[in-house]
């Protein structure tokens, strides 16, 4: 089971696989039960307690994970803002991962400048945009590529500072890793809910979902670039914190018939000006 940073359920975990576990446990003992498996009542009430105990655990994760759904489905509050330090969010993010996979043959190249600026993004979900990109990098280079080769692998983050044509900087992300590759026909589905590229019953379909949408509530932006059997790339856009983000129309970059039409204008005026 992938655990997610912090105190957040594990969003990452196949809801499905648990309902059907659960299913599957009290279908067992019905089962067991009608074809008179069990020595006696004893034993038959002790299996009884054994699989509501694991039932109940089952449920309890599947009842955390869907109120967790709800809060990063949720609306932010207007005005809610919070600083984001992306060293210590990544440092969280290692940690966790070396708790979950073998990071023996693995190279982490990392590329953040130090005193990196913060960003405008909620720390702990600044920490599971991450956890969740990095954990899906690790699982793609546990897999082999189309030829049945895994090549080496190496898991990338890269921050570097930028600007919008507002002249507005913020911080870009990169999240790559060198594994097989997505096929181009399932990237355009890629952040849909419930689309996977894992094996079946590996994976619930959420985690780019889920992503996708706590970058979209902290004003971000998120892209990927895939080339089979040469790896994938995850971009993140946030504004730097200083300066109070604008809303997401404000990042789309105007068209270039627009942008010469405000020139003219702007320069026309000037010299409207000028001659007076």
């Amino acid at each position: 089971m992938i655990q997610s940073p912090g105190q957040n359920p594990p969003l990452q975990h196949n809801v499905v696989n648990l309902l059907y576990s659960i299913q599957g446990m009290a279908e067992s003992y019905l089962t067991q039960a009608e074809e008179g498996r069990f020595s006696g009542p004893e034993e038959r009430l002790r299996q009884a307690e054994e699989m509501l105990k694991k039932n109940s655990v089952q449920a309890e994760l599947a009842l955390a994970i869907t109120k967790r759904l709800g809060h990063v489905l949720g609306r932010r509050p207007r005005g809610f803002s919070h600083r984001a330090s992306l060293e210590k969010a990544w440092q969280t993010v290692k940690d966790h991962l070396k708790r979950r996979f073998p990071l023996s043959g693995l190279e982490i190249l990392e590329r953040i400048p130090g005193g990196f600026p913060e960003l405008w993004c909620v720390p702990k979900e600044l920490e599971e945009i991450l956890y969740v990109l990095a954990a899906n990098a690790l699982e793609a280079m546990g897999r082999r590529g189309a030829d049945g080769r895994r090549v080496g692998r190496k898991l990338i983050i890269r921050a570097q500072l930028g600007f919008s044509t507002q002249e507005e900087p913020f911080a870009s992300l990169t999240v790559a890793d060198t594994g097989p590759g997505i096929p181009a026909g399932k990237l355009t589905n890629l952040f849909r809910p419930f689309a996977t590229t894992k094996s079946s019953g590996s994976g619930n379909g959420l985690g780019l979902y889920l992503a996708r949408e706590l970058v979209l509530k902290n004003e971000g932006r998120i892209t990927v670039a895939s080339f089979e059997e040469f790896g994938t790339a995850f971009t993140l856009e946030f504004p730097i914190a200083g300066r109070r983000p604008r809303r997401r129309a404000s990042r789309t970059v105007p068209d270039n018939q627009a942008a010469s039409r405000r020139l003219y204008n702007r320069r026309r005026a000037h010299r409207q000006h000028a001659s007076r």
